[in-house]
């Protein structure tokens, strides 16, 4: 979650999917490139696999060929690995890849929000793709910007309810920020109407746009939360 680009604010979720080939892996040679069941661990393509199994129940997350993270880094502590270190390398990877970005992110924000004198207008949900290999590391494959929230399975909506709900508790969105907005629109439109400036308590006030860009995004997400839930 990157709430804040001046500077960067970030938020990395516990908590994961881990996709699964649904075939054993072999050393990719030219008669069997074709098989995208071994070499690919997507979702979309493995799901039409005769071999797929998928997890009915939202409590065991080690049933399937999508897991939780927390069951991942389980099993490589009990095969000899260290998971902590893996970790520790993942979040260095997603630090620095957006600390690439961040200039031009804070540059583009400034530009659109120039009134967002607290950084935390906008926010977004990322979605980063790692690939392991036999020796653990990590391999950055892709950064999702409008990660998939589709949920296939209950344990899918498990994972992105949770996820969803921890966001809306971290942006601290709630109804007295909602009573706000509209006091505030409802000043501004009375002052454009009469032409007089409008009289707010220098204290109590809040910025009409960042309030804006807050209830529009409240809505967004509990909007998410209500159709995942039913």
């Amino acid at each position: 979650l990157v709430y804040g680009c001046d500077p960067l604010r970030v938020y990395i979720y516990k908590e994961g999917l881990a996709r699964l080939a649904t075939e054993p892996y072999v050393q990719p040679t030219a008669t069997n490139l074709d098989n995208l069941f071994v070499h690919l661990t997507n979702y979309a393509i493995n799901k039409n696999s005769g071999n797929f199994v998928f997890n009915t129940d939202a409590n065991c997350a080690d049933v399937g060929h999508k897991r939780s993270l927390t069951f991942v880094w389980r099993y490589i502590d009990e095969h000899g690995g260290n998971s902590k270190e893996l970790q520790k390398k993942i979040r260095e990877a997603i630090v620095k890849t957006l600390c690439a970005v961040q200039p031009q992110l804070a540059d583009s924000c400034r530009n659109c929000q120039p009134g967002d004198d607290k950084n935390s207008m906008c926010f977004e949900i990322l979605g980063f793709d790692i690939l392991l290999d036999h020796k653990l590391k990590p391999w950055l494959l892709e950064v999702n910007h409008s990660p998939s929230f589709t949920t296939d399975t209950p344990f899918d909506h498990k994972v992105k309810f949770e996820l969803l709900s921890d966001t809306v508790r971290l942006l601290n969105l709630n109804s007295k920020k909602r009573v706000k907005f509209y006091k505030q629109r409802e000043l501004i439109t009375e002052s454009r109407r009469t032409g007089k400036s409008a009289k707010m308590n220098s204290h109590k006030s809040v910025s009409y746009t960042h309030l804006r860009a807050h209830e529009t995004s409240l809505h967004l997400v509990c909007r998410l939360l209500l159709e995942k839930k039913n």
